[in-house]
């Protein structure tokens, strides 16, 4: 699959560290407005602030190629799903 962002493929994101550890998938992705960053999580409840890292988007759409499916996710919106593979449940975020 294609590398479909708008962003450039060297663009930094954050990743939880059990996304980038490949401890867990990706399963949130977060467009954050107000940070101009994307964000890319696990389905951990909680993460403190020292369980983020930086990595490319290019890095991030090589690890899963399905995120592809979010390049259009408007700033200031949220994508789920329940597993790789599954539906991602697209969402406004009020922040």
């Amino acid at each position: 699959m294609d590398y479909k962002f708008n962003e450039p493929k060297s663009a930094k994101c954050l990743v939880c560290s059990c996304v980038q550890s490949k401890e867990r998938q990706i399963l949130k992705v977060c467009n954050n407005k107000l940070k101009n960053i994307w964000e890319f999580y696990c389905d951990k409840k909680t993460h403190d602030k020292w369980s983020f890292t930086s990595a490319s988007m290019e890095q991030v759409t090589q690890w899963d190629k399905t995120v592809n499916e979010l390049f259009d996710l408007p700033p200031g919106h949220f994508a789920e799903r329940k597993y790789v593979g599954g539906t991602w449940q697209k969402f406004e975020r009020y922040y």
